[in-house]
């Protein structure tokens, strides 16, 4: 299933992103996307509303952190891809 969502299943889109990733001309496949991002629109059940300003801080040590927005099945994950560059926090820390 080609999705993000899979509580979703919708053969229509799903062969027709099929049908558009097999296209080798590349302003044809751009159309077949666009048409398919209206596509979902049209069939989405939810409100698609405008996000707001979101900032993410962190201290520049801790390394391989890009922020987080929220806890999911990945970021449980994550953590082991982070680490703390000991030298840098000890120079800033003087």
């Amino acid at each position: 299933m080609l999705s993000s969502d899979e509580s979703r299943d919708d053969p229509v889109f799903q062969d027709k992103v099929k049908v558009a990733m097999a296209t080798q001309d590349r302003a044809t496949r751009y159309k077949m996307y666009k048409e398919l991002c209206v596509y979902i629109l049209e069939q989405s059940p939810d409100i698609l509303l405008p996000a707001l300003y979101s900032y993410y801080l962190w201290q520049p040590w801790v390394k391989g952190y890009a922020g987080q927005d929220g806890l999911t099945p990945w970021h449980a994950v994550m953590y082991r891809y982070w680490w703390i560059d000991q030298d840098l926090k000890k120079s800033m820390a003087k």
